[in-house]
């Protein structure tokens, strides 16, 4: 899937592309935000390309460190995001815009991701925990090992549920949802839609899918 930058300035070692652009394979295009960059010259001499890198779009903001060889290996270091649901709702698949369409507008996420790396067909490892908070704080932490866990500190909502993902981006997390005796009206409804409840008063929810759907 190409990208488009309809305003960059700067150089090649030192830039900004400010409304980076998707388009898909039907023309359709979507706003991707501004990328700021730093390419390390030292780091060509030692074929070993490395790039630092600042993207905003909205109130979404990240930044993280890529590197790659010329044996198509990459990997990237120190990511860290911080977004809003709303800001990342042109990013996300219409099942998670289902999930928090009715989240407040200040309500987000974080992720830390320290390192991940591969190659051009597979991830080799990956590491890392995304803190999100919808009607409490939940915590989704991400193995090296390719599993990982969701658990709730607080809250209305209490999520739980174990993740796997595979080398090729495939990821599969099982969440077992449940609300506190606090919880408001407007919540139970929003879980109701999940389907039945199970004997412990736990609803079942299936999230799948690949993390490169987003550069399709």
């Amino acid at each position: 899937m190409p990208f488009v930058c309809t305003d960059a300035t700067g150089t090649i070692w030192n830039g900004e592309c400010r409304q980076l652009l998707r388009v898909d394979s039907f023309g359709s295009r979507s706003e991707l935000g501004d990328l700021r960059w730093h390419i390390s010259v030292w780091s060509l001499l030692s074929l070993h390309p490395q790039a630092d890198l600042l993207w905003q779009l909205g109130d979404a903001r990240a930044r993280a460190t890529l590197q790659w060889s010329p044996k198509s290996n990459w990997q990237i270091r120190d990511l860290s995001l911080v977004s809003t649901y709303r800001s990342l709702n042109p990013l996300a698949d219409p099942g998670l815009r289902r999930l928090w369409r009715d989240m407040p507008g200040t309500a987000g996420l974080s992720l830390e991701l320290p390192v991940a790396f591969g190659n051009a067909q597979e991830i080799q490892q990956l590491q890392g925990e995304l803190r999100f908070f919808a009607y409490g704080e939940h915590v989704l932490t991400i193995s090296a090992d390719g599993r990982g866990a969701l658990r709730s500190n607080e809250g209305a909502l209490r999520l739980s549920g174990p993740l796997e993902w595979q080398r090729d981006g495939r990821y599969r997390l099982q969440i077992k949802a449940s609300l506190s005796g606090d919880a408001d009206p407007a919540l139970r409804e929003a879980l109701r839609a999940l389907g039945p409840v199970d004997p412990r008063g736990e609803y079942d929810l299936t999230i799948e899918g690949s993390i490169w759907t987003l550069l399709r």
